[in-house]
């Protein structure tokens, strides 16, 4: 872009969508959204996207949950692997549950790959416990516990 030219609007979507399909292939592998998955979740009735990013505007983490009633599914979280242990995946959550209590929404829920016991650990530290299992749920053969 030239000197003192600012983005659109559309611009800054297009380059924040780029970023989280980028940290989607990073995180999740074969379990990743595709780019047009991830703009059909991101636009679609009921979700909140919510965007992490570092001082020099760099996108590091998201969440994105769906909201149905009282009931909200947290989707997605993630964060930069430079950016994790610091906070940000927390403050994104705190963020989701604020958002969805503001809703009325009153059970929060997720899926994480039984073989992530870094994330049990950290849904754990907030309160969530485990309430069920798929069995072999996730396309590398692992079970999705799910946790409220």
């Amino acid at each position: 872009m030239a000197e003192g030219h600012k983005p659109t609007p559309e611009q800054k979507r297009r380059a924040v969508l780029t970023a989280l399909a980028a940290l989607e292939v990073a995180l999740f592998g074969v379990d990743a959204w595709t780019a047009e998955s991830l703009r059909a979740e991101l636009t679609a009735p009921g979700r909140l996207v919510l965007v992490a990013t570092s001082e020099v505007g760099a996108v590091v983490g998201y969440a994105v949950t769906m909201m149905v009633e009282d009931v909200a599914d947290l989707l997605r979280i993630g964060v930069a692997e430079d950016h994790q242990r610091s906070g940000v995946a927390s403050n994104l959550l705190a963020a989701c549950l604020r958002a969805a209590t503001a809703d009325g929404v009153r059970r929060l829920l997720l899926e994480v790959s039984a073989a992530n016991e870094g994330a049990i650990n950290f849904y754990r530290a907030h309160q969530f416990v485990t309430i069920d299992r798929r069995r072999a749920y996730y396309r590398d053969g692992s079970d999705a516990v799910i946790m409220e």
